[in-house]
């Protein structure tokens, strides 16, 4: 199993998290908690920039959460004190925002690129007039942009190897440069 940065252990059968908080103290955390404190963090962030209170959501998750998944999700909207509306994948989520809910579609076929920092999810969907069928989905953990970047820089570390004689690997400064280029 990878390191984590934090001990997992088993509370009745599920995974819980120990969390040291700033004041020192060691909390147990669910992963309902877990996403619950993301949400609380957006509801604020939304009511900030709104200027109103937000009671309700309408959350995205990724196109493979399961039923229980999608039910911690509503658990965690509770526990942050949201009204969750509705749990929609985020290829739907996309098409949406895209405007395709409000085309008159008849059928029309889609396909959805989700390129993360960690992943690519490829999504075919049927959108016919606001309505939308995922008809496969299919994705790749470890091809994302992240890794899209790193495989940039190394290409132009090598290029400048090969153009200049020099390897910048070691020099912190020209590589954060050319990551931030």
């Amino acid at each position: 199993m990878t390191r984590l940065p934090y001990a997992v252990v088993d509370m009745e059968g599920k995974p819980h998290v120990l969390v040291e908080a700033a004041d020192g103290d060691v909390r147990v955390l669910s992963p309902e908690e877990i996403a619950a404190a993301v949400l609380a963090k957006m509801k604020k962030t939304a009511e900030a920039h709104l200027g109103r209170t937000v009671s309700s959501a309408v959350v995205a998750v990724p196109v493979y959460f399961n039923d229980a998944q999608r039910r911690a999700i509503s658990d965690a909207g509770d526990i942050a004190g949201l009204d969750v509306m509705r749990i929609v994948s985020e290829p739907i989520a996309a098409a949406v925002a895209y405007g395709l809910d409000n085309v008159r579609s008849n059928g029309k076929r889609v396909v959805v690129f989700d390129l993360g920092g960690e992943n690519l999810d490829v999504t075919a969907l049927v959108a016919d007039d606001g309505f939308f069928d995922v008809l496969a989905t299919n994705g790749d953990g470890y091809l994302g942009g992240e890794g899209f970047d790193q495989r940039v820089v190394n290409h132009f570390v090598d290029l400048i190897k090969r153009k200049h004689g020099r390897d910048i690997t070691g020099d912190g400064r020209a590589m954060h440069r050319l990551r931030r280029e």
